[in-house]
């Protein structure tokens, strides 16, 4: 049996890794421990940035492979492409067409809107929001570690990464599809910022298990960055109507809020192709099957016997 540790926040997402890679048959034990492997998971910035100031001290020096889970909040704003100019990575968009409600970023050269592109890992980076940024400073700072002990460092940006839960009461900022199911299942109108047509890409949570188990199975190591994802694009609206058909709540309402909410990208959806040529990572779940899925699962789940307040998203 490999056996693994976990270094991390208490952030739901983290739970789901302990207990997916526990159900898989690995065994997780503590930092002092001789361990096979070594899977890093923050995802609440504020909790998660005293784990960076303690790595250096609390790394096991044994494994033979490091995993850390980040985000594609490290890129910022997507590639875009423009008709006249080629490739562009808009940085951030225009806060004066924002203002104006112009939400698609433009070329910064000829004004022109740019046709989203799916993000590679060569995009450089530019995050916007303090996760982002965050998540970005422990990528170097794994990588610096992980090349002064010789180490292979895989880092996996998992996109909008998503998992049934019967804490779905309080579920708001645990992740997206969490969000809009609380908001369903509550009776609570969902809210959409901008125009509803930001483009994402979602991924269903036992592949990024299936992910992180390729690695563990590859004897040689694996080092560099993955874009973890199904490869596919899906606007936040339709997210929800597939949500509304699949929970049979097709009457529930959803708001187009029509503003910025600051650190969001415009779109940000994955081009897969490095983790399938390196990795062999095929998704099991394109987005609809793994939005049929969870909610299969979801239904499946014990309903909770008291409701309390919903966060406003």
């Amino acid at each position: 049996m490999m056996t693994l540790a976990v270094i991390g926040d208490n952030h739901p997402l983290t739970e789901f890794i302990c207990e997916g890679l526990l159900a898989r048959g690995y065994g997780i034990k503590g930092l002092s421990e001789v361990v096979d492997g070594v899977v890093f998971s923050a995802w609440t910035w504020q909790e998660a940035s005293s784990v960076i100031q303690t790595l250096p001290e609390n790394l096991p020096t044994n494994a033979r492979q490091w995993i850390l889970l980040s985000s594609p909040a490290v890129y910022g704003e997507g590639q875009g492409h423009c008709g006249d100019c080629g490739v562009i990575e808009p940085v951030r968009r225009v806060d004066d067409h924002l203002a104006a409600r112009r939400w698609e970023p433009l070329c910064p050269y000829c004004m022109e809107m740019l046709m989203p592109q799916a993000l590679s890992e060569a995009k450089a980076c530019f995050p916007v929001s303090d996760l982002g940024k965050f998540q970005l400073a422990w990528e170097m700072q794994l990588q610096a570690e992980a090349v002064k002990r010789d180490i292979p460092l895989a880092i996996l940006r998992c996109f909008q990464p998503y998992w049934p839960s019967d804490s779905y009461l309080n579920a708001s900022g645990h992740h997206m599809v969490a969000t809009f199911t609380q908001k369903l299942l509550t009776n609570e109108p969902i809210n959409l910022y901008e125009d509803g047509n930001q483009l994402r890409d979602i991924t269903y949570g036992s592949d990024v298990l299936k992910a992180i188990e390729l690695i563990l199975q590859r004897s040689a190591g694996v080092s560099g960055c993955f874009n973890i994802a199904t490869g596919q694009r899906i606007s936040l609206y339709e997210i929800v109507a597939y949500l509304q058909t699949f929970f049979g709540k097709t009457d529930q309402e959803y708001t187009l809020l029509e503003q910025f909410r600051d650190g969001d990208a415009r779109h940000r959806f994955a081009d897969i192709s490095l983790a399938q040529q390196v990795l062999g990572y095929q998704p099991d779940y394109g987005i609809v099957e793994g939005l049929k899925a969870y909610v299969e699962a979801m239904c499946a789940l014990e309903r909770p016997t008291h409701q309390t307040t919903p966060t406003p998203v």
